[in-house]
């Protein structure tokens, strides 16, 4: 019996019912083994109950609901199996520790739970931070690779180890530095070109324009490359998949760089 091949199929059809009742009987049928089973192999593997993963994801839709539509709230709840406005008000809160109606205007991190994927090599824990940006056109300064292949990584972090880098990074107290990356896409290649930027102008730098876009900002907790790539993995291999954010496709991926820590950018309609 492959384990994690019948675990995502039960996820699977969880997240295709997220507005539906769920049959607990099916998934005792996809499954194969009583349902009080189930539950125990997978709060065993998650740390959390299958009740609790489903009402998650369904605020987590719910959240993605009040921020890309004008859906009224009680549609909403009633959508997502609330019998009230108040009742869904008060899980969302305790989820979320904002209000629906604060929701549409929050300019802060808010965790989301995207659908699970049984994979050991990616392991559970599967918790998103993300806020939406709006920002302005950007005029930009900095270095850039040449074209490279995606999985050419170690040419990025060659060039952060340059002295143009690093110069970008030591010199500004104030303002914030930023990671571009534009793609390149042809039927036979799928290619990229990475970029380190600020607001800083010197003669040797390349000047970037940043469009006017709206962003949908993950958090990473760091500013060190390899915990970047591992938000990035978990938001291809799992947040896309689940999410009803609409993204731009092959639109340039921004990475901003605070003080402490740093945000994974994609473009979103």
């Amino acid at each position: 019996m492959n384990c994690n091949r019948i675990l995502n199929e039960v996820i699977e059809y969880i997240e295709n019912n997220l507005t539906d009742k769920i049959d607990f009987n099916k998934i005792e049928k996809i499954s194969g083994m009583p349902f009080v089973s189930f539950q125990k192999i997978f709060c065993f593997l998650t740390g959390f109950s299958l009740s609790e993963y489903i009402r998650k994801r369904r605020l987590s839709r719910a959240l993605e609901d009040l921020i890309m539509t004008d859906d009224k709230i009680i549609d909403i709840a009633i959508k997502y199996g609330y019998e009230s406005s108040t009742s869904f008000g008060r899980a969302f809160y305790n989820l979320f520790h904002i209000t629906p109606k604060e929701a549409k205007h929050y300019s802060y991190h808010l965790t989301s739970f995207p659908k699970l994927n049984f994979d050991i090599s990616q392991g559970n824990h599967f918790a998103l931070e993300y806020r939406i940006l709006e920002l302005e056109e950007k005029v930009l300064y900095g270095i850039s690779t040449e074209i490279i292949d995606l999985s050419n990584k170690q040419a990025i972090a060659d060039l952060w180890n340059t002295k143009e880098s690093k110069n970008i990074k030591t010199t500004l107290s104030n303002e914030n530095y930023y990671g571009f990356t534009e793609y390149y896409v042809t039927k036979e290649h799928y290619q990229m070109k990475y970029f380190i930027l600020s607001s800083q102008k010197q003669d040797c730098f390349i000047e970037k324009v940043i469009p006017k876009t709206k962003w949908i900002a993950f958090k990473v907790n760091s500013k060190n490359q390899k915990d970047i790539l591992k938000i990035i993995d978990k938001i291809y291999n799992g947040w896309m998949d689940s999410s009803s954010f609409h993204t731009i496709e092959d639109h340039p991926d921004l990475e901003i760089y605070y003080k402490d820590y740093c945000e994974y950018c994609i473009a979103i309609l």
